[in-house]
């Protein structure tokens, strides 16, 4: 091992990737601005793009290739990106300005992560490369599954200063699973504390890559990353060629007289849609069979099983992502693109349904058409509101339209006797439940107040033995009636250096973890696997292990089946009225630090009122915390600077028990306003 880490060494020293020349290839790396080509400018930059599009009509099957970009989290995804963009022609970097042009949501710009697939196609060496640029954090691995139903083939990223990651090897796995072939991209090489030989060592150990197979490149600097494209074009396959029957004939009696004849002659995959304010719902779509132009009539498997067959969709524009949408006459077999119709329900044309020019080209039973869909199961949960009662409307559609692109997030109407009506809203993690809530806020400009982020528990019913779902702590039934309580688990797997094992098992003790593997990636790295109650993922556990691990740590999760606990509903009382937005569920052995901590940060963000604010948590009949917020005094006692009564104290007496009777009245009538901030600190952690 150690003479072949040596090799790799040499080999470091021999393709200049090493300290030594670092200085030299940063002096060829000027600041450049993405000048986005558009078809009103007047550069080079649009001939180009136009070109594509022009392209592309020309461009046989045989000589196309659908690719996903893959890897964990800030590996260089976007980045490299930009840079395959550049190579074909589709950008041009120029000085001054920001790169990760396919990062076009606020959210994604403020906090520097990937949340959306984005795809972009280029003609490369006379071939069509779809590209799709995906996210690397775990709570976005929908978009990743989903990205990979329209892709042949994928770039596995590993970054040369960190090597596999836990979502690396969970990426790899999706991708292997999919059936893709997949080419491993070594990035960063341009940095000095890189360390390609060890990461090599990695990919061969891990993934059985010889490290022949391995591209080394570096996005800033472009160093290799010219034979990513001609190694899609070589080692990645086509399209297939889909010669589609119908799935099931229309009718029982049609199938008993003839065998099936397939009527339709284009059929494809939604694989992503939004919603546009002038053109309504917008679908990607992969054409999978014969070709889609403006003018067709086109169904949709929603459209079929809802039994709305009478009259299709027509397709009313076509086209390209170049990244920029660009529109073409038509879309051919094996080609991504965007198209909208006169589809005015959203619930029509939702992700994962199949078009066709034919109702015979489509699913024809629900069974068969959640069997192709990509599976998204909810694990947190968390209930929003309007900040104004009435602008419930306003929400709803503001919801139904963000739900168009991120098909993921469940909902349903929900009802508080505290915050009047809501939705609750089911996430894959808590990542992608505050990024959601961001997005509404930002692109519909919609004000809300939203709970805690909360997991769903299981109960089996004393007597009936029926086992019932509580998604929400008000749901949970009563101890009296209950046989067992269930909790949701996940199964984690950490990977980090070696040095870091103790923390680690401590971190995940406290947690009421239960070690499941402990394996050796190489000599430094240690891969870690626990099972875990998710309500302790949700809080605060990526962040500790980064932390205790001074930032080395990766974490990825998977739901695992839940196990018998010993949990509580603790309800949170503000005045003797119980809030059911801010009760929880808890471990009883951690029910009454949890509730004293709660009512802790609930006195810090409440304001003060001209009455007494008493919060109290309550396990049952029992309270187990009791904090005061005590209210603003006037001194009754002084008037114009002079002491009322003088020195008579039944006079002073009677003005105090007025004051009291007073501020009793006011808090039995009085409101208290409870700031987002209240929701929130319900899930920080106080470990002391």
């Amino acid at each position: 091992m150690r003479a072949w880490t040596a090799q790799m060494r040499a080999r470091c020293l021999e393709k200049a990737w090493v300290t030594c020349v670092a200085a030299e290839m940063s002096e060829r790396l000027l600041p450049r601005h993405v000048r986005m080509a558009s078809s009103s400018s007047s550069s080079k930059g649009p001939k180009k793009v136009i070109s594509v599009v022009d392209q592309a009509a020309s461009i046989p099957r045989e000589r196309m290739r659908n690719f996903v970009i893959a890897a964990h989290v800030d590996h260089g995804k976007s980045s490299l990106a930009d840079k395959l963009l550049e190579i074909a022609g589709n950008l041009e970097l120029a000085e001054g300005g920001e790169r990760q042009v396919l990062d076009d949501l606020k959210v994604e710009r403020e906090r520097g992560i990937t949340v959306k697939a984005r795809t972009a196609s280029m003609v490369f060496d006379d071939h069509l490369l779809n590209l799709v640029d995906t996210p690397g954090h775990v709570d976005f691995d929908y978009e990743v599954k989903r990205s990979l139903q329209a892709c042949q083939g994928a770039l596995l990223l590993v970054d040369s200063t960190q090597g596999v990651q836990a979502q690396t090897l969970a990426n790899y796995n999706l991708a292997r699973d999919a059936g893709l072939q997949i080419i491993p991209v070594l990035t960063k090489l341009d940095l000095s504390h890189s360390d390609p030989a060890t990461s090599l060592e990695q990919i061969e150990q891990v993934f059985g890559i010889p490290e022949d197979e391995v591209i080394w490149t570096s996005a800033k600097t472009g160093e290799g990353c010219d034979e990513i494209l001609p190694a899609v074009i070589k080692r990645l396959p086509p399209p297939p060629d889909a010669q589609a029957l119908p799935l099931q004939a229309i009718t029982a009696e049609e199938n008993a007289a003839s065998p099936p004849v397939a009527k339709h002659t284009m059929s494809g995959l939604i694989f992503d849609s939004w919603y546009d304010r002038y053109m309504g719902v917008v679908c990607l779509v992969y054409v999978e069979k014969g070709t889609l132009q403006v003018g067709q009539e086109f169904f949709t498997d929603s459209q079929a099983l809802g039994q709305k067959r009478s009259q299709g969709f027509q397709v009313q524009e076509v086209g390209m992502l170049v990244p920029q949408p660009m529109v073409c006459s038509a879309l051919r077999q094996g080609q991504v693109g965007f198209m909208f119709g006169n589809i005015k329900d959203s619930s029509l044309a939702r992700v994962g349904d199949a078009i066709s020019d034919h109702l015979d080209g489509l699913t024809q039973d629900e069974e068969t058409l959640e069997a192709r869909k990509v599976r998204s199961t909810p694990k947190v949960y968390a209930s929003i509101f309007p900040l104004d009662g009435g602008d419930f409307d306003e929400l709803r559609k503001s919801l139904e339209r963000l739900l168009l692109n991120d098909s993921s997030v469940a909902m349903r109407p929900e009802t508080s006797g505290a915050l009047g009506n809501g939705f609750l809203m089911g996430f894959l993690g808590k990542l992608h439940m505050e990024v959601f809530f961001q997005r509404l806020e930002d692109e519909f400009g919609t004000e809300i107040i939203a709970t805690a982020p909360a997991v769903p528990y299981w109960a089996d019913m004393r007597g009936t033995g029926e086992r019932v779902r509580a998604d929400i702590p008000a749901q949970l039934p009563p101890k009296e009636m209950v046989e067992q309580y269930l909790e949701p688990m996940a199964h984690t797997t950490v990977i980090a250096p070696i040095e870091y094992m103790g923390e680690i098992f401590r971190v995940f003790k406290e947690r009421r973890g239960v070690q499941t593997g402990v394996d050796h990636m190489d000599e430094t790295r240690v891969v870690i696997k626990h099972d875990v109650p998710w309500q302790e993922v949700i809080v605060d556990l990526h962040d500790v292990l980064k932390t205790v691990t001074s930032g080395f740590a990766s974490l990825e999760y998977e739901e695992a089946p839940p196990r018998v606990a010993d949990i509580t509903k603790v309800d949170i009382l503000v005045n003797g009225n119980a809030v059911d937005a801010l009760a929880f569920v808890a471990h009883r052995s951690v029910a009454a630090r949890r509730g004293r901590a709660v009512a802790q940060k609930l006195r810090s963000v409440i304001a003060r009122q001209q009455f007494e604010i008493v919060i109290q948590a309550a396990s049952g009949p029992k309270i187990i915390a009791r904090e005061r917020i005590p209210p603003f005094r006037k001194d009754v006692l002084t008037k114009s600077g002079k002491t009322v009564g003088g020195g008579d104290m039944s006079r002073k007496r009677k003005l105090l028990e007025k004051q009291k009777a007073g501020k009793k009245k006011m808090k039995s009538v009085g409101n208290v306003e409870l700031p987002q901030s209240a929701f929130y600190a319900m899930n920080e952690r106080d470990d002391k």
